[in-house]
């Protein structure tokens, strides 16, 4: 009669967990806290009197977390397009990862490489990129750089990259530039109207639109 068998139920506990019929031990299989975080079981000890008589009581198991997960960006690869005379201190882009672990173990920390030239930041919480310096498309028009996100482990960090592309457009910054200034003629003083006298030729650093030029006088000759 004092001999005590036990037996273990509960759902969707499937075979991760295991009772010793007679010691009574409880243990488990690894456990994934992402898939299940808690678990609750009922452990029957029955005797073998007759009639057998038996005792029950409920147990939760709770999984802790372990970092296990790396952060994970929404986009391997981030693009956007400012014109250059974006002001600092512009928002330019967010970029979001996401860590399946918890607490302290999620929290995701943003971090950019030194390939930005110290034109671009990033805000460490919230992942917004932003311009610091002056951008001049004329001397650069596209950055690339690297975004990190850092989880939050205390002893096993973990952390993963994207990639970021920013286009830089033009803005109409640059004045035309005259190939030489003064320009110097010599007019026949038989010359007939329309007659060709010179051809004056300017460049623009701008791009499209911009860099289009028209030409005019300013100060026309006057006839004697």
């Amino acid at each position: 009669n004092g001999e005590v068998t036990y037996s273990l139920s509960g759902e969707d506990i499937g075979n991760k967990f295991n009772i010793d019929t007679y010691s009574g031990q409880l243990s488990a299989r690894p456990l994934d806290r992402e898939a299940k975080s808690k678990y609750f079981l009922s452990i029957t000890a029955r005797d073998r009197g007759k009639p057998s008589r038996i005792g029950s009581c409920n147990i939760t198991v709770t999984v802790e977390d372990q970092n296990d997960n790396d952060p994970k960006f929404t986009q391997t690869r981030y693009t956007a397009s400012i014109t250059e005379d974006t002001p600092p201190g512009s928002s330019v882009l967010t970029v979001q990862a996401i860590d399946r672990d918890y607490g302290e173990n999620s929290k995701i920390t943003y971090s950019l490489s030194n390939e930005t030239q110290w034109l671009f930041k990033i805000d460490n919480e919230t992942g917004v990129i932003s311009t610091v310096g002056v951008l001049d498309r004329e001397k650069q028009d596209r950055y690339n750089f690297e975004v990190r996100a850092t989880d939050g482990g205390q002893y096993d960090t973990r952390s993963e990259t994207a990639q970021v592309q920013i286009r830089i457009g033009d803005a109409n910054d640059n004045r035309p530039k005259f190939a030489k200034y003064p320009f110097l003629v010599t007019v026949p003083v038989y010359s007939q109207p329309g007659q060709e006298l010179i051809q004056v030729k300017a460049t623009d650093d701008d791009e499209g639109l911009n860099s289009d030029i028209v030409y005019s006088l300013t100060n026309k000759p006057t006839n004697s």
